[in-house]
């Protein structure tokens, strides 16, 4: 989940605002309250085709400017659309490659509002011209999210295109005079850290409402750039940097919703950094903000399906493939508690290694990001190699054969515990993380699970019956039954809405091939 900043150091979210194991957001919230609804209803990335008129240096679909076969068509899309509204999906956001470059894209994100569920669109922004603009427009699009990945040259060698940044601030200033509202994205690498004050220069120019600012992910293209990412002691200052200025803004009274987004130790970091100041109170109320997200959301609260309608747990794990909409409805592929590694996704405090599994923020972390563990490990539940707080902030100490240790005496023994019913139930033939889904208490080692313990209780129940393997599907059949009053809406309504939705046919985009810009950083490919 992200780290709001903004929204957390000025009050305008508080604890008492989303109590109660059954808060939805109510009409009239802002989309990101979906984040604190323990429902567990992901937000869903769609790539809605992998060609890009750019090519990124860090793009996780190393996308191109070429037709990619065996996308998702037109029909395809919609089912795949009516799947996420029967699930609950509160909000799928329109992604690519670059989704302007999808003719119908408009006509699906329309039709996904009259399914209930809010569409966005993350773009680079060289595409949107006036007329694209108006659409946007018309479509009742709440943000362009348009990626500034540095300033001007730094941006075009990012962007692999000369130009590209002129064509994006063309973008920018044609949503403005529509009145599309912008949100500002940027991931830091250290190639461009440096432009980030320019562009938040930008963002306080052009009067822009909100700025998202990216830790690099390993994956696509961006797996070629970990000895790219920023040093430890580099994270720390910029993310300082971005806390102080969402203070000034706010100083200012110029209300912008600053967020970090994809490290999870921005939130302990924002945390401690209060506390030291004196702020226990603004620190306390942060810290149960962010245990009510659950840190991690990646398999529960967030996921992607790719151009090709393959589910993963994110937009970075490509390379780990839960099913395909083709193939199933999405609640059984995202809910297939049945697979050991879908269900560690859901709850993965028994698996975490390392430094992370004895981290005293884990319930408000929940271990990082898998998918930068992976690629910088080769494990999936090892530590995430870019959180930046020390051995000591995050409570733990080493001991001579590398084995990490909290130094809460109750905490380590809880999770030793926990870790040891795991290698028990693991040594049985169970699923691990199904089975300690019923614990009814885990005191200090507690975490986020998105399994519910009634579903762990049956699994636990029919493996004395069935045997581990046929109770893990038996409880998965009852984990992911379909809502047939929700179906049935969808198709008595879906005359009306493909007619809504044929109505909002996009202006055909001009894509140019991307001109190289000389000296910028290597690509992987």
């Amino acid at each position: 989940m992200p780290v709001r900043i903004s929204r957390f150091i000025t009050g305008h979210v508080t604890p008492d605002m989303v109590e109660g194991a059954n808060f939805r957001p109510k009409a009239g919230m802002q989309p990101y309250m979906w984040s604190f609804a323990q429902q567990y209803k992901p937000v869903m990335t769609w790539n809605t085709t992998r060609s890009c008129n750019l090519r990124c240096v860090h793009c996780y679909s190393d996308s191109e400017t070429k037709s990619y076969q065996g996308e998702l068509n037109h029909e395809e899309s919609l089912k795949m659309i009516d799947d996420l509204a029967e699930y609950g999906v509160p909000i799928l956001l329109f992604s690519g490659g670059e989704p302007l470059m999808r003719r119908r894209v408009f006509e699906l994100m329309t039709y996904a509002k009259k399914v209930g569920v809010r569409p966005t669109l993350s773009t680079n922004g060289t595409l949107i011209s006036r007329d694209v603009a108006a659409k946007m427009k018309q479509l009742g699009l709440g943000y362009a999210g348009i990626s500034m990945d540095g300033y001007e040259k730094t941006n075009d060698e990012f962007r692999g295109k000369a130009g590209a940044f002129g064509d994006m601030i063309r973008g920018v200033e044609n949503c403005l005079a529509e009145g599309v509202k912008v949100s500002l994205r940027f991931t830091v690498t250290s190639h461009n850290a440096q432009d980030l004050p320019k562009v938040f220069d930008f963002l306080e120019r052009k009067n822009l409402p909100r700025m998202c600012v990216y830790h690099l992910v390993y994956s696509g293209r961006g797996s070629d750039m970990m000895k790219d990412d920023v040093a430890h002691k580099w994270s720390r200052e910029i993310v300082d940097s971005i806390i102080d200025r969402a203070e000034y803004f706010h100083a200012k009274g110029l209300e912008k919703d600053i967020l970090t987004i994809d490290n999870h130790c921005d939130g302990p970091y924002l945390i401690l950094r209060l506390r030291a100041r004196g702020q226990q109170k603004l620190a306390d109320d942060i810290y149960k903000l962010l245990l009510r997200q659950g840190g991690n959301r990646s398999g529960i609260g967030f996921g992607d399906i790719d151009n090709l309608g393959n589910v993963h747990p994110d937009q970075f794990s490509w390379d780990e493939s839960w099913g395909n909409v083709r193939q199933k409805p999405f609640r059984k592929i995202w809910d297939n508690i049945a697979a050991p590694e879908i269900a560690g996704y859901k709850f993965r405090r028994p698996l975490i290694k390392g430094r992370c599994g004895k981290c005293q923020f884990f319930e408000i972390c929940n271990a990082n990001f898998r998918a930068r563990a992976r690629y910088a490990t080769g494990e999936m539940w090892e530590s995430d190699p870019a959180c930046y707080l020390t051995d000591s902030e995050i409570g733990v100490t080493k001991d001579a054969q590398g084995e990490y240790h909290s130094v809460h005496p109750k905490l380590e023994n809880e999770i030793n515990t926990l870790k040891q019913k795991a290698a028990e139930y693991a040594q049985q033939g169970y699923n691990v993380p199904l089975a300690l889904a019923a614990e009814a208490n885990l005191g200090e080692a507690k975490a986020l699970s998105a399994i519910p313990k009634e579903i762990g209780a049956l699994y636990l129940a029919k493996a004395k019956e069935l045997g581990p393997q046929q109770a893990a599907q038996a409880a998965c059949d009852e984990h992911t039954k379909r809502d047939q009053g929700k179906l049935d809406e969808i198709d008595a309504n879906r005359g009306t809405n493909l007619k809504e939705s044929e109505a909002a046919a996009m202006p055909e985009p001009v894509v140019e091939p991307p001109v190289p810009v000389a000296g910028g950083p290597a690509r992987g490919h």
